[in-house]
């Protein structure tokens, strides 16, 4: 089963999401789908070494780039 994470909507911005999918690109195949109220994110075959974590990584990262964007 491929890792996935469902980000809100009122949290979480296209635009951050795109930049996390851009950083970790390298590291699977990144699908984003809009649902509703959610951003539902799978990876694809990813690298064995971070497979556990990448979800989680990639929800912190884009929550960063929405903290900063906030901040501009």
């Amino acid at each position: 089963m491929n890792p996935t994470v469902r980000l809100h909507r009122k949290l979480y911005s296209k635009t951050a999401i795109d930049a996390a999918k851009a950083a970790f690109e390298h590291l699977a195949d990144i699908s984003v789908v809009r649902d509703t109220d959610w951003y539902k994110v799978e990876f694809v075959d990813p690298d064995p070494d971070v497979q556990e974590v990448i979800a989680h990584e990639f929800a912190n990262f884009a929550l960063a780039e929405v903290v900063e964007s906030v901040k501009k």
